[in-house]
């Protein structure tokens, strides 16, 4: 397990989406939504931050 529980999100993310997105495009969706997530009265939840990245990395396939 990686010390940044979004490590091995982006990298479970990167294993279920990698035919259709680079590594750069599921660090950079998983980034987005750390920082669309992260308040100060709620720090980021790495099971919120996998559910938003899965969405929005699924809609973007769809597109493709």
């Amino acid at each position: 397990m990686a010390a940044d529980p979004l490590v091995d999100v982006a990298v479970g993310l990167y294993a279920e989406f990698g035919e259709h997105a680079t590594l750069g495009e599921v660090l950079a969706v998983v980034d987005r939504c750390r920082r669309d997530l992260d308040t100060v009265d709620h720090p980021v939840n790495p099971e919120r931050v996998q559910r938003l990245a899965r969405q929005r990395l699924t809609d973007h396939s769809n597109d493709r």
